[in-house]
């Protein structure tokens, strides 16, 4: 066997591995995208996620880089809560049940309790961080800590992002501002009650964020959505985090949604 084709057998391996489905709530960890219709269409299911090996496999490392800084944290003799007492993740929502997301847990710094954000980082973004700090270099991480704070009732947070390339750490302390929080939320009601796309951050195709955006087609090019009930006009977001459907009523079962029926409507087009 050829190395080429070991290396395409991993790639596959971690597809089928680490290849993640739709989300079903709108996740803070996006919230923060400066482009409104895109976080519309994360949230309407238009794109199925794609990753390649390669990809997939850097994500799995960020996650993996949690398990490391929280055995840092204890070892440097901090009170770390990456879970509740069942053992499952804090998570929090909002928007009925249609926005919310899950943190890294808490540490206790100097007796007060602070969320704890965990990330990593190539070089060149490290160095901007560390320049910058988080609300600048990173706003979609600062507004996922706000969005956080805000609903889970602390007054601060602790973000520490490593250097995947050389293993440095930028720790900073975070206050939560509470107008931001509430500014978060309004947004992400908009968003998710809106029936049609809000405007682009570009009416350019060649703007330089449009072309990086996994949306790009759909809209910009004319690209048909993935056909699923969230992507068809006659669904609309309730309480719960459920879905009804106008054209032929009741609540749409959780296991259909992905599936669409015959009459489903692109939600894209007028």
């Amino acid at each position: 066997m050829e190395a080429r084709e070991i290396k395409d057998l991993i790639d596959s391996a971690c597809v089928g591995m680490y290849q993640s489905d739709f989300r079903r709530h709108l996740g803070a960890s996006v919230i923060g995208n400066k482009c409104k219709r895109a976080i519309w269409f994360n949230f309407r299911w238009a794109k199925k996620p794609n990753h390649s090996g390669r990809l997939l496999r850097l994500f799995n490392r960020g996650h993996k880089e949690e398990e490391r800084v929280i055995e840092w944290l204890f070892a440097a003799g901090f009170e770390v809560m990456p879970t509740d007492l069942n053992g499952n993740q804090f998570k929090c929502s909002a928007v009925f049940g249609h926005f919310g997301g899950s943190c890294d847990g808490f540490v206790m710094v100097d007796n007060e309790k602070y969320l704890l954000e965990i990330k990593t980082s190539n070089d060149a973004q490290f160095k901007t961080l560390t320049k910058d700090g988080v609300q600048k270099a990173k706003p979609e991480h600062y507004q996922q800590m706000q969005t956080y704070m805000h609903l889970m009732g602390v007054n601060k947070a602790l973000y520490i992002t490593v250097n995947k390339n050389n293993d440095d750490m930028h720790v900073e302390s975070i206050d939560a501002i509470p107008s931001v929080g509430i500014d978060i939320i309004a947004k992400a009601e908009r968003i998710i009650s809106s029936s049609e796309p809000p405007a682009p951050l570009s009416n350019s195709a060649a703007h330089y964020k449009c072309k990086m955006c996994e949306y790009h087609g759909i809209c910009h090019k004319n690209e048909r959505p993935n056909i699923n009930c969230r992507s068809c006009k006659y669904a609309r977001p309730v309480q719960d985090g459920l879905w009804v459907c106008d054209k032929h009523g009741g609540v749409i079962p959780v296991d259909f949604i992905p599936l669409a029926c015959k009459d489903w409507q692109d939600i894209t087009k007028s």
